[in-house]
């Protein structure tokens, strides 16, 4: 597992997972990426993590949800909305481990 599947694997087990919305439907908000600290060091900007969360959700076969680039002057990440019911597979997937393999396309259970 990557890092970023390690993260969003622990958020989602975490109280009530991900940040729940109704705009602009039911579901979920997964953001990911880097906040400015108060001692007014340098953004860090990290366009991969983009190409990380593409390539975990096609892992995972979750082909429905909108990703959108945030950046100002104290934030760049990238979120991610679902609809609740296919964050609720994403989630079932994440923690079994249950992925498609991309070199043969044969269902992986760990």
């Amino acid at each position: 597992m990557t890092t970023s599947e390690i993260l969003l694997q622990e958020r989602a087990n975490i109280g009530n997972g991900w940040t729940k919305c109704n705009q602009p439907f039911m579901g979920r908000i997964i953001r990911i990426g880097n906040q400015k600290n108060c001692n007014d060091d340098n953004l860090i900007v990290c366009y991969y993590i983009k190409n990380e969360i593409e390539s975990i959700f096609k892992k995972y076969q979750i082909n429905d949800y909108i990703l959108n680039e945030i950046k100002t002057d104290f934030e760049f990440s990238y979120e991610v909305r679902l609809k609740e019911d296919i964050y609720q597979l994403f989630k079932e997937n994440l923690n079994n481990n249950n992925f498609v393999n991309s070199f043969n396309n044969i269902n992986i259970a760990v």
